[in-house]
């Protein structure tokens, strides 16, 4: 598939060119490498844009210019507020700073009546983060009750015989009920009303296991790296590395 490449010739004020010029530098590119970066990324604001203008463009009497440019300014200054919001989960997860990112579910969750009842927060591991991570996704459910979140980790077992295959999954499941105690007693150190389920579902060659925690305190969260370790220990003790056992992202 070949595209076509066009060229932009683009007039910016001496402030926005030492924006440029700086960021360019902490970066270690060109302002043209800046540029093009910059623009690939721009149909990650089409669905905002066009949810700007279907909500503001009858209501505020603005068109044109005025219109693009208050719903530009005002979708690109969200990301600063955004920002400080991901760096907080990321003291209490550890995801972010490994290189996880928001690909799709951060929004609201109703009830039968349309009430909203809660945020939910997807993150998914990436090619950056995924050499460290056995956890594949992370969903962080907010509510009005407090806080469910949930670690999904799916491994495949291709190439493996069908004796294998039953054989591992059968000892999978029954390192299964430790790895619930140790993470329960952690979590109960710091919310005594916390729960924690640890769930393995299969099917012929894929098998996954998904961690959820349920909370009422926010700042008891369990860390990626604490799950991590303990599916570390469940490939340990069965007798798998955790690159023979692929992993599926």
């Amino acid at each position: 598939m070949s595209f076509l490449v066009k060229e932009l010739l683009v007039e910016v004020d001496d402030n926005a060119y030492e924006y440029l010029e700086s960021t360019a530098k902490l970066l270690n590119v060109s302002i043209k490498d800046l540029l093009r970066i910059y623009l690939d990324c721009l149909s990650s604001l089409v669905e905002v844009v066009e949810r700007e203008v279907g909500v503001l463009k009858e209501r505020i009497g603005l068109d044109g210019y005025e219109l693009a440019s208050f719903i530009v300014s005002r979708v690109l200054t969200i990301p600063p507020g955004l920002y400080g919001m991901i760096l907080v989960l990321d003291e209490l997860i550890g995801a972010w700073s490994k290189g996880f990112t928001f690909t799709h579910g951060s929004g609201r969750i109703v009830d039968e009546l349309g009430n909203v009842r809660g945020v939910l927060i997807h993150l998914d591991c990436t090619e950056v983060s995924m050499e460290e991570n056995l956890v594949s996704c992370i969903e962080l459910l907010i509510h009005d009750g407090g806080v469910t979140i949930e670690f999904h980790s799916a491994f495949s077992f291709e190439g493996f015989s069908e004796d294998e295959v039953s054989r591992i999954k059968d000892y999978v499941k029954s390192l299964v009920k430790g790895m619930n105690d140790r993470l329960s007693n952690h979590l109960l150190k710091c919310d005594e009303k916390g729960e924690v389920d640890v769930d393995v579902e299969e099917d012929d060659v894929n098998l996954s296991i998904k961690v959820t925690a349920y909370l009422k305190r926010f700042n008891c969260i369990p860390g990626l790296d604490l799950v991590n370790t303990e599916l570390a220990k469940i490939l340990e003790e069965s007798g798998l590395a955790a690159n023979v056992l692929k992993k599926l992202l």
